[in-house]
């Protein structure tokens, strides 16, 4: 986990939509326009594991797309 995440930086984030602190330093990630291979790189963790926290952003976020994905986390 980053520094950002331990020093909660994202903690509006996971307090309205219930993010983990992971999905919440993913959703960070996304946010800056990282793809997948990117964050996969940057945390040492697998793309299929990079691919399941994006998809559970989608679902906790209620979007369908990383171009909408990208827009609720501006908001």
């Amino acid at each position: 986990m980053n520094n950002t995440a331990r020093k909660g930086t994202g903690f509006p984030l996971q307090k309205k939509w219930h993010l983990t602190p992971r999905e919440t330093e993913v959703a960070g990630l996304v946010k800056t326009g990282m793809s997948n291979a990117e964050i996969t790189e940057k945390l040492g963790i697998s793309g299929h594991t990079v691919k399941k926290h994006i998809k559970n952003l989608h679902r906790k976020l209620d979007v369908r797309t990383r171009a909408k994905l990208m827009a609720r986390l501006l908001s």
